[in-house]
């Protein structure tokens, strides 16, 4: 038998209220609901609403007998910053998207995890952008960081200029394998950090 999950935005609820919310999920017998957040927000101010927000309707919902779940962007962030963001091969930095080999967004994000994580959600999962493609820079990342990470791999310098070329043009060779070896670790790194950091 199927389960019916059903995500809507956390600030929604201060425009119409958990009651109208509850009725509406039980009328369609609703087995859980996912509370989507925004991507992260930097000001500090703003973000503890967010987690105080969470911390107040999360129990709510599990009282009223559904699974919680909580819905996070993975590197979005759209107001300033600066930590590294991901950069294509072909030298397009993206504007919203935050490179996960940036040791100070890793704390960052941890420390927002574990905030996630202290309204005591059933669930937590990260939005599709747990990705480096599809990305309005392009394809992959090759930040400073990712170069750093390859080049140590291939034992010499990997060059910014022309570097797309070099991975994407004719068959299988070794700065792509490189790049994708990077992609992996990075990606793989963010998900065991922010596992530790639920955990803790």
């Amino acid at each position: 038998m199927y389960q019916l999950s059903v995500p809507f935005m956390l600030d929604q609820i201060e425009q119409y209220g958990t009651d109208g919310f509850i009725k509406k999920l039980k009328e369609i017998e609703a087995d859980a609901v996912v509370l989507a957040l925004d991507c992260y927000v930097v000001d500090e101010i703003k973000r503890k609403k967010v987690f105080d927000s969470l911390k107040e309707n999360v129990p709510i919902f599990q009282k009223a007998g559904f699974k919680v779940g909580v819905w996070v962007w993975a590197f979005m962030i759209r107001e300033e910053n600066t930590y590294v963001h991901m950069a294509s091969p072909n030298g397009s930095v993206s504007q919203t998207q935050v490179c996960p080999s940036d040791e100070d967004f890793i704390l960052f994000a941890q420390d927002y995890l574990r905030n996630v994580a202290a309204s005591n959600p059933d669930i937590i999962m990260f939005d599709d952008d747990f990705r480096y493609g599809c990305l309005d820079c392009g394809q992959g990342c090759a930040c400073k960081n990712h170069r750093g990470y390859m080049s140590k791999i291939l034992g010499e310098e990997v060059p910014q200029e022309n570097l797309g070329k070099l991975i994407f043009s004719g068959g299988k060779n070794k700065y792509r394998s490189a790049f994708l070896q990077a992609n992996g670790h990075y990606l793989k790194e963010f998900a065991r950090k922010a596992r530790e950091a639920v955990d803790s």
